[in-house]
C-alpha cells in the first residue's frame, strides 16, 4: 500500500528518522498489538516506578483497548513534532479502504540517555516521572494540545485521502489493458479469479471502485467484500469458495446481463446437500469508461442474504449449457479401462474441490437425470470432504468386467471409528472410455445391493486390516529407542499431519502390535486424535529409555488441558509412535487410573516397555512442571 504523504505539523515538526521518536512509537504499536510489551518499570515505556497498582490496571485496560483498534492493518508514521527531549508522534492505521477503520494514534515519547521511549499513557505524559518544573509542564501541555487537535484534523485528512488511496491501489491490481477493455466476459472471468484468490481490491475495483462519483451503497459495497474474503457464508460462498462449481453460460436474450451457474452447498445452516444456484451479474462501464458489475442484491446487502435459494428445477437449456462447458474442464482425462476409471474416481474424491468428479459422470439426453447426477457427485464430494466431519474411504474391492465394473469402499469417519459405513459405486464402459454412473438404473443397483449382500461379512472383517496397512508391525521383544532427534522429527511429523487433517500420513507414522486389542486402541485414539478440535501443540520435554523415546506434548493454549505423552520406538521401517498408548499428564484421579489401565494393558504385549513407560511418565511430568 502506497504510504500517505505525511504533513508538516509546524515549523518544528519533523519526520521519524530511523530510530528517531516516529520510528519508536511505531515500534512501540507493533508490540502492544503483538501483546509483546513490558509494562513494567523499566521495560518497554517510560512507566514510573511509583505508579500506583490501580493505576497500572487502568493503563493496561486503555493500551488492550487500542490493541484490539489496531487490528492487523498497517501501520505508518504521520505527522510528529519534537520539543528537545519530548515529541508527540501520530500514527496512522492505515488498512482497509472504508473510513471507518482508517484510524489515527497519538504517543507521547521521551528521550532517555540517548533512546526514544513511548509514555504509558496514549497521548499524555501521564505517569512517566517528568517532575512539576513549570517551563517543562508548559512544554507537555503544549505537545499534548498539539497531539489532540492534530489527531482530529490528520484523521479528516485520512479519511478525505481514502477513495484516492483506494483508487491507485485498485489501478496496481487490475491491469491496464483490462481497464479499457469493452468485452464483459473477460471482466467476469477476471472477477471470478479475483474472488477465489479473495483479493478485495481488485474485487472492490469491479464493483464500482474506480467511478467517480463512487455508487451510493459503496460502503455497503465494501462492507459485503470485506465479509466475503473473511468467511465462506452464503451466497458469497458461491463466488470464492474453491469448493463450488462455476460456469459462465452464454444467454443471448439478456444483453449486458451475464448467467453464472453454480454448483454449491443448498445454502441451508447445518447441511452439505448440494444445489444449483443462478447468479444473474449486470456488466455495464461506469462514467469514466471502467468496467463495473452490479451483483444481485442479496450479495450486497446483509438482511436478506439467506434468500438466495437453491434452483429446485434448473432451466434445461442452462443445465446443457452448463454440461458443454465440462468439455473444456482441465479436469478430463482418458480412462481407457475400468482401472483407470477408478484412479480419477479416486483422485477425484481427494481433490480440493468436486469439479474433477463432474466429467467422470455419463451424462444422458435427460435434462433431469444429469441434473440429479451432478447433484449427487458433488453431494458425496462434500460429505467426505466436511471439515467438521471428513470421512476416508478405504478401498475394499474391485470387480471390473466387459461393460460394466463395480467398487467398494468403507467410509472410515474419525468421530465413530467402529461404525461400519460400505458403499458401492459402479462403472460403465461409454465406448471410448471408463465412467463413473452416481445414478445407476433401477436392474444395477440392485445388482450392487446383491454383491454387497454376499461380500458384506468378508467385508467386515477385513476393514479394519486393510486401515492399518500403512501403520508397521512391532515386534513385542523391542528393540534399542531411537534417539532424540529422530523421535523430535517423527512426532513434529505427527503434529503437522494431524492439524492438516492428513490422515494417510498420519497413519504411515504410527505402528502397534500385531493383536487384535492394539489394532482396536490404534483406531479409536486416530478417531480421538482426529475428531478433536485443532489446537497448536509443540514438544515440552523428551526422555529417552532403553526400548523407547517419549516425548511430551502439550498445546500453546493454557486451557488446552493436560500434556500427551508419546512413546516413540524401533521398527523395521524406522521410529514410529506408538499410538495405542495413550498417557497423559496425571492431572486427575480419573487421568491417574486410565494411565493405570493402559501401562496394564501395554504390559500384557510389553512387560519391559510399560514399566518403562511408567518410569518416563513420572520423569516427564516432573519435567514440563518446571
Amino acid at each position: 500500500m502506497k504510504p500517505v504523504a505525511l504533513l508538516l505539523a509546524c515549523t518544528l515538526s519533523a519526520l521519524g528518522a530511523p530510530s528517531g521518536p516516529g520510528e519508536r512509537a511505531l515500534e512501540f504499536l507493533e508490540q502492544l498489538r503483538q501483546s509483546e510489551l513490558n509494562l513494567k518499570p523499566g521495560g518497554d515505556t517510560a512507566l514510573a516506578p511509583q505508579t500506583s497498582a490501580r493505576k497500572r490496571a487502568e493503563i493496561t485496560r486503555r493500551l488492550n483497548r487500542i490493541a484490539d483498534d489496531l487490528g492487523t492493518d498497517p501501520l505508518e508514521i504521520g505527522p510528529v513534532k519534537q520539543d528537545g527531549s519530548l515529541a508527540g508522534v501520530l500514527i496512522r492505521k492505515i488498512g482497509g479502504f472504508s473510513p471507518n477503520t482508517l484510524q489515527v494514534f497519538p504517543v507521547a515519547m521521551i528521550l532517555r540517555e540517548s533512546r526514544w521511549i513511548p509514555a504509558p499513557v496514549p497521548g499524555s505524559f501521564e505517569n512517566s516521572g517528568m517532575g512539576y518544573a513549570a517551563d517543562l509542564l508548559q512544554r507537555i501541555h503544549s505537545l499534548e494540545d498539539w497531539m489532540m487537535r492534530q489527531q482530529v484534523i490528520d484523521s479528516e485528512n485520512l479519511r478525505d485521502q481514502a477513495a484516492a488511496r483506494m483508487q491507485a491501489e485498485i489501478r496496481d491490481h487490475l491491469p491496464a489493458p483490462l481497464l479499457e477493455s469493452t468485452d464483459p466476459d473477460r471482466w467476469i472471468y477476471e472477477f471470478l479469479d479475483a474472488c477465489t484468490r479473495r483479493d478485495s481490491t481488485a474485487m472492490l475495483g469491479f464493483l464500482g471502485g474506480l467511478a467517480n462519483p463512487l455508487p451510493t451503497d459503496w460502503a455497503l459495497r465494501m462492507q459485503a467484500v470485506e465479509t466475503a474474503v473473511k468467511l465462506d457464508s452464503h451466497p458469497w460462498s458461491l463466488l470464492v469458495s474453491p469448493h463450488v462449481i462455476r460456469a459462465i453460460v452464454p444467454t443471448e436474450d439478456e444483453p449486458g446481463i451475464c448467467t453464472l451457474v453454480c454448483l454449491g452447498p443448498s445454502g441451508s445452516p447445518g447441511s452439505n446437500r448440494a444445489a444449483f444456484h443462478i447468479v444473474r451479474i449486470e456488466t455495464s462501464q461506469s462514467a469514466n469508461t471502467h468496467p463495473q458489475l452490479e451483483l444481485p442484491d442479496e450479495f450486497i446487502r446483509p438482511t436478506p442474504f439467506a434468500n438466495l435459494e437453491a434452483d429446485e428445477d434448473l432451466d434445461a437449456d442452462l443445465l446443457d449449457a452448463f454440461i458443454d462447458t465440462l468439455a473444456d474442464s482441465p479436469h478430463r482425462q482418458p480412462t481407457p479401462t475400468a482401472e483407470s476409471g477408478l484412479r480419477a474416481f479416486e483422485h477425484a474424491l481427494a481433490a480440493t474441490s468436486p469439479a474433477p468428479l463432474l466429467p467422470l459422470i455419463p451424462f444422458a439426453p435427460d435434462s433431469k437425470e444429469n441434473h440429479r447426477k451432478c447433484l449427487l457427485a458433488a453431494g458425496l464430494w462434500w460429505d467426505i470432504n466436511d471439515p467438521d466431519a471428513p470421512l476416508h474411504p478405504l478401498a475394499l474391492d474391485f470387480e471390473p468386467g466387459d461393460s460394466q465394473a463395480r467398487a467398494s469402499y468403507q467410509w472410515f469417519s474419525a468421530r465413530q471409528p467402529d461404525r461400519l459405513d460400505l458403499r458401492t459405486f459402479q462403472f460403465e464402459n461409454t465406448g471410448s472410455s471408463w465412467k463413473w454412473n452416481p445414478n445407476p438404473a433401477d436392474k444395477d443397483r440392485m445388482t450392487l445391493t446383491e454383491w454387497k449382500t454376499g461380500q458384506i461379512v468378508s467385508w467386515k472383517s477385513r476393514w479394519n486390516e486393510l486401515l492399518l496397512e500403512p501403520s508397521a508391525s512391532l515386534d513385542a521383544a523391542g528393540s534399542p529407542a531411537p534417539a532424540e532427534e529422530p523421535s523430535r522429527r517423527l512426532i513434529t511429523d505427527w503434529l503437522s499431519a494431524v492439524s492438516k487433517r492428513d490422515f494417510q500420513s498420519a497413519l504411515a507414522l504410527t505402528t502397534h502390535f500385531d493383536t487384535p486389542e492394539s489394532r482396536k486402541s490404534l483406531i479409536r485414539n486416530l478417531g480421538y486424535e482426529f475428531a478433536a478440535p485443532v489446537d497448536r501443540r509443540s514438544i515440552a520435554a523428551i526422555h529417552c529409555g532403553d526400548t523407547c523415546t517419549s516425548v511430551a506434548v502439550g498445546g500453546t493454549n493454557p486451557q488446552s488441558g493436560p500434556r500427551q505423552f508419546y512413546p516413540v520406538v524401533t521398527t523395521a521401517a524406522g521410529p514410529r509412535l506408538l499410538l495405542e498408548v495413550d498417557l497423559f499428564e496425571p492431572s486427575s484421579r480419573s487421568r491417574r487410573f486410565l494411565n493405570k489401565t493402559t501401562l496394564e494393558r501395554i504390559r500384557r504385549c510389553a512387560p519391559d516397555l510399560a514399566k518403562e513407560l511408567e518410569n518416563h511418565l513420572t520423569s516427564l511430568s516432573a519435567a514440563t512442571d518446571k
